[in-house]
């Protein structure tokens, strides 16, 4: 028996095919199947659940930033590996500052800068301005990235800074400002304090290997810096978690009035 000629008139026919053979008729199915798919398993309003829409109504200056997307896949050949996608940015982000008067409501000054750093980081949109009053009673109104002077709203650098100086934290900076005097408070990846007295803007001090919070975490009160524990929900490599309180020491006494723990051997 011929099982060839038999397969064939049961109508079993074996080629090598390629999707090329039958383009037509594949490409008008999988087209119909994605768009089937497409239609029924995608929540067009899942943009929702990450953006907020509402009136524009108030006296604030509004910006409307874009973040890019991808485009179409490209076209790979049978056999050939997956091309590189370019992966998309963002367009800006703008801040307006304006002082009212408490009085009347008036209008005192108004500022606007774009952020040194081109476009939105992460943790960038709970960034609020903070008020710091100096021992000279100057007060001092930090809009990040820039100091302005809270009477007139003229810019101020710190001692020895360039004119162009902006605050520019050294680490990852999630979490909002807090201030007192003439410091500021924050997270650059790790507690940071950046001391305003000293020459050229750039005297940060941070405290590791732990973490503040994403939010206002660092809190200056009483004459004592607070920092509750707010990490532990944190998916950060941060080895100490700990709540943690500093007071001040003259410089005169730093060295006298430091805490000092006996050393302990465990083994006696």
């Amino acid at each position: 028996v011929d099982m060839s000629r038999l397969a064939e008139s049961l109508g079993v026919l074996r080629e090598s095919v390629s999707s090329s053979t039958w383009s037509d008729a594949l490409g008008d199915s999988i087209t119909r199947r994605m768009q089937a798919v497409y239609t029924g398993l995608t929540d067009l309003d899942a943009w929702r659940r990450v953006a907020t829409s509402g009136p524009v109504n108030d006296f604030r200056t509004q910006e409307r930033v874009r973040i890019g997307g991808y485009g179409n896949l490209p076209a790979v050949a049978q056999g050939a590996p997956y091309t590189a996608l370019t992966s998309p940015g963002d367009d800006k982000a703008t801040y307006a500052v304006r002082v009212l008067s408490l009085v009347d409501g008036r209008e005192i000054w108004q500022a606007k800068h774009r952020h040194v750093r081109s476009g939105l980081f992460h943790g960038e949109q709970v960034h609020h301005p903070v008020v710091l009053t100096q021992p000279d009673g100057v007060q001092l109104l930090i809009a990040e990235p820039y100091l302005y002077d809270l009477r007139d709203g003229k810019r101020v650098v710190p001692t020895g800074a360039p004119e162009d100086w902006a605050l520019i934290r050294p680490g990852h900076s999630c979490g909002t400002l807090t201030g007192t005097g003439n410091f500021l408070f924050f997270r650059a990846s790790n507690p940071t304090v950046l001391d305003l007295t000293q020459t050229g803007g750039k005297a940060f001090t941070a405290l590791a290997p732990n973490r503040a919070g994403c939010w206002i975490n660092m809190i200056p009160a009483g004459g004592r810096l607070l920092i509750p524990e707010a990490s532990a929900s944190c998916v950060c490599n941060y080895s100490i978690q700990t709540s943690m309180a500093f007071v001040p020491i003259a410089q005169q006494q730093r060295e006298s009035a430091l805490p000092k723990l006996e050393d302990v051997d465990p083994g006696s």
